[in-house]
């Protein structure tokens, strides 16, 4: 296989691995300050990890010294995309396309947006756990709630200045929402009470408002609940009591 611009084989290019037909098996780029956006390409790369010979094969491509971007498949197809602690400053729409992505972990670098045409693939994807904190984002697109197999979702210490979109309540299969250490205001969404799977909900250090709603004893999986360093007022409702998973209050 050939690039079409250099008629490079690459094969023989820097940190890149090939198997005996000349298809991309590995990329290793470790310690070479990755940074830009995810190229869309990355979604063409089928065979990373994959080997005719192993029930269990891992690739992994590191970037700096503590953190790695992998690609991972076992023999019940799980995989994952960790690009944590770099200098990604964006992502691809392609990444979500992925069939069998499971987990795709960008905490700690520099993105600023989430893109806003996520195409999935057929069934909806299998995404379930989505790290984004600790980044410059300000908005959560519409788009991020076609999502819906996503059991984790982190967004903390972001800038994100809004309320919290009632979009979130389409994820009904959410089991944690990390929202710390934002920008959002006003009351909690009606829609986020329906959330009947969600056991961690963290709302730490916003400037949200109002009161919570009767309606969280509808939250019937909740186990933490942190409201924390907000300006909600108002009494807790009785309800709360109705919460009998419920170990942490603050």
């Amino acid at each position: 296989m050939e690039d079409d611009d250099t008629g490079d084989d690459e094969c023989t290019w820097f940190g890149v691995t090939c198997d005996a037909s000349g298809i991309v098996t590995s990329i290793n780029l470790e310690q070479n300050d990755v940074g830009g956006e995810i190229p869309y390409e990355i979604a063409l790369l089928d065979n990373l990890g994959k080997s005719m010979f192993c029930q269990y094969f891992c690739m992994i491509v590191r970037f700096k010294a503590y953190s790695f971007f992998s690609c991972r498949r076992t023999s019940n197809n799980t995989e994952s995309l960790v690009l944590n602690t770099n200098f990604i400053s964006g992502i691809s729409p392609s990444v979500f396309s992925l069939v069998n992505l499971q987990m795709l972990d960008l905490d700690k670098n520099f993105i600023e947006e989430s893109p806003s045409d996520i195409t999935l693939p057929l069934g909806g994807g299998s995404l379930q756990h989505l790290y984004l904190s600790n980044n410059k984002l300000t908005t959560i697109p519409d788009e991020l709630f076609k999502l819906k197999q996503v059991t984790n979702l982190w967004l903390s210490n972001n800038r994100i200045a809004s309320t919290i979109p009632s979009g979130i309540g389409m994820m009904t299969n959410l089991q944690e929402l990390d929202l710390e250490s934002n920008l959002f205001d006003g009351p909690v969404p009606i829609e986020l009470y329906s959330l009947s799977k969600l056991h961690t909900l963290i709302l730490h250090d916003n400037m949200l408002s109002g009161s919570i709603s009767p309606l969280i004893s509808q939250m019937t999986s909740l186990r933490i609940l942190d409201l924390d360093s907000n300006a909600i007022s108002g009494e807790l409702p009785a309800q709360i009591g109705f919460l009998s998973q419920l170990s942490q209050l603050q």
